[in-house]
């Protein structure tokens, strides 16, 4: 599951794996955010895919 949220001066994403039994959460405090979160992100999920299950 994954949520995100903005407004003028904060990104931030939301992702929960409820297979795995965690989540994590990103927050930025730049307009420019998303661009951040997005070019880390496959990082996060390639890591992820390496967890197994709790």
């Amino acid at each position: 599951m994954q949520h995100g949220g903005a407004n003028d001066s904060y990104k931030a994403l939301f992702c929960f794996y409820f297979e795995k039994g965690f989540g994590y959460i990103i927050f930025t405090n730049g307009a420019d955010g998303w661009d951040l979160i997005m070019d880390n992100l496959s990082l996060y999920e390639d890591k992820i895919r390496t967890i197994e299950p709790s």
